[in-house]
């Protein structure tokens, strides 16, 4: 008898697949497998874990964002939704003003026009009003110290050019002002900050009409305190010059006058030295 080759049949063990390592990337379709969102994921759970989070948010009251294209009703629509009242008086600000002032009302409504023109809902346009009156706050003290610097500077210099003259010299600008009903102008703002009464040039106007009516046409047309006397370093000059010309009693010993020539030269040059 021949022995006949038996085949033996595959076990149990022998047909079982050997396992393998998934990588879920490799399930990613064709289309859409170079999108870098995949990047952020390293493994499946986080995949899934970001799916249903944005799923979450499909459900969410989301406003689009109009393309470059769209028109002034597209983006209107998105301002009010974003809380833009429907009239421009619906905006309830809370307004800061310093004490004993009070705000302006035409240039409030100007904020408020504005501010609906722009699409600012309440909130916005609260925290624009709040910058805007910083700055101009800080803006006003820098124009303060700024035109009280000038003031002083401009004092500084007709003080100066009067030398002991100045208090008369200031009452009778103030004389000449009051003659002819100047007190208002003297008010007037300039564009530095300062009053128009506090500019030199304006000060030595006045004084000259001042000096041009008591000289001219009488101390007595000319209402006001009465001045003292105090000479201007101008005329300080002169005096000292008279008092020291070639061949004078200033320079002569033996002239009678000699003395007081240089006692009143002397008391000339001391006006002077304070000033120069």
């Amino acid at each position: 008898m021949n022995e006949e080759t038996q085949v033996a049949e595959p076990t149990e063990a022998s047909t079982t697949p050997s396992e393998t390592t998934f990588d879920w990337k490799n399930e990613i379709p064709e289309e859409v497998k170079g999108n870098r969102v995949f990047e952020t994921h390293k493994n499946l759970g986080s995949l899934l874990k970001s799916h249903a989070h944005q799923q979450a948010l499909i459900g969410a009251d989301k406003i689009p964002v109009p393309g470059n294209d769209a028109s002034d009703e597209q983006w209107n629509e998105v301002y009010t939704r974003m809380g833009k009242p429907t009239e421009a008086t619906e905006y309830k600000l809370d307004v800061k003003m310093p004490e004993g002032q009070k705000a302006d009302e035409g240039l409030l409504n100007w904020f408020r026009g504005t501010a609906h023109k722009a699409g600012l809902n309440n909130r916005q346009a609260q925290a624009m009003l709040n910058e805007y009156q910083k700055a101009t706050a800080d803006q006003t003290n820098q124009g303060s110290v700024a035109a009280e610097q000038l003031t002083n500077d401009g004092r500084t210099q007709i003080m100066k050019e009067y030398g002991a003259a100045f208090e008369d010299k200031v009452k009778v600008g103030n004389a000449a002002i009051a003659k002819f009903n100047a007190a208002d102008l003297t008010q007037l703002q300039l564009a530095d900050g300062r009053t128009l009464g506090d500019h030199p040039d304006f000060i030595r106007a006045f004084v000259g009409v001042g000096d041009f009516i008591q000289g001219q046409i009488g101390e007595d047309s000319l209402d006001g305190e009465k001045t003292s006397g105090g000479m201007t370093p101008e005329v300080v000059r002169a005096k000292l010059a008279e008092l020291k010309r070639v061949n004078g009693p200033f320079w002569n010993r033996s002239d009678p006058e000699h003395e007081w020539t240089v006692s009143e030269a002397l008391r000339l040059q001391e006006m002077l030295t304070p000033s120069e």
